[in-house]
């Protein structure tokens, strides 16, 4: 079987498992920025081991390389944006966003193709915020900043006063101390949070619960709150906690959806979206997001 063959047939078990058909598709394309971008940095961080990583080296890959044309946006990324970005998008177009934990700046570049009024990306690893700043260059964009940073210097929420919607994709599952995120978003007084994550065991529990998992091999510090060493400590929370964790800073959980990735594998992976909203009360104690009598 060739790559192409390959590719298209994972293609297809995935349209199949999520029952997407070629329309679907087609509109979910046409609202995502062109696929090179996302092809570029994922093909770029995972051969990061034999080239250049500096502006330079970056800014040379990037002039000389070609996208693969059997390749478009992976289904389960698809629906995995959608779920995050697309379905919010009256939290991103025209707001102001912050993507907590940007990885390689995707969410970053969907939310400025959303229409985003100014983003800002967060990620302690400088080589990605390379990638990251060329591709939402390249994109045609400037209304954005990217910084390297960690969760726990308080100085990074500092620029995000004002802003509307914070993004967490993929990043209340990969730290320990949630509870420290989320006081500082909220210190920001942010509106609206989008949290993205693993959904595991005890996950529709009533009773709070975090499942945590402790890697020792993890020499990318992916459990960004440690300070030394390859070893990385991940918490995932269930709803109940979360529900109880930003209600305690005033937030009310919106909505909640799940869905799976990793379809072409025999045990998909569940995922899950939840947004919650800052609940605003006026003079008279009322709360002005809800319809009151």
């Amino acid at each position: 079987m060739t790559p192409e063959e390959k590719f298209y047939k994972e293609q297809d078990t995935s349209r199949q498992f999520h029952g997407l058909s070629a329309d679907d598709e087609k509109e979910l394309l046409a609202r995502f920025p062109d696929k090179k971008y996302f092809e570029f940095v994922y093909d770029k961080w995972i051969n990061r081991e034999s080239r250049p990583f500096d502006q330079k080296g970056i800014e040379q890959s990037y002039s000389q390389w070609k996208p693969w044309e059997a390749w478009s946006y992976p289904i389960d990324d698809l629906i995995r944006y959608r779920h995050m970005i697309l379905d919010n998008e009256e939290m991103i177009k025209d707001k102001k966003v912050a993507d907590i934990g940007s990885h390689l700046g995707i969410g970053v570049l969907f939310a400025l193709h959303l229409g985003a009024n100014r983003c800002i990306g967060v990620e302690p690893f400088e080589m990605k915020n390379t990638l990251a700043s060329l591709i939402c260059e390249k994109a045609g964009f400037t209304n954005y900043n990217i910084m390297t940073g960690e969760l726990r210097q308080e100085k990074i929420y500092q620029k995000m006063n004002g802003f509307d919607t914070a993004i967490l994709g993929s990043i209340i599952d990969m730290i320990p101390s949630h509870y420290q995120l989320i006081e500082n978003l909220a210190m920001t007084g942010i509106g609206n949070i989008i949290i993205e994550m693993e959904e595991v065991e005890n996950s529709e529990n009533d009773v709070p619960h975090i499942k945590w998992r402790y890697y020792t091999d993890d020499p990318l510090h992916h459990g960004p709150l440690v300070k030394k060493g390859g070893n990385g400590l991940h918490g995932y929370p269930n709803i109940a906690f979360l529900k109880i964790l930003l209600g305690n800073f005033g937030y009310r959980l919106q909505k909640r959806i799940k869905f799976y990735v990793n379809t072409n594998n025999q045990k998909p992976t569940q995922r899950s979206v939840s947004v919650f909203v800052l609940d605003q009360v006026d003079e008279t104690g009322k709360d002005v997001n809800l319809k009151n009598d």
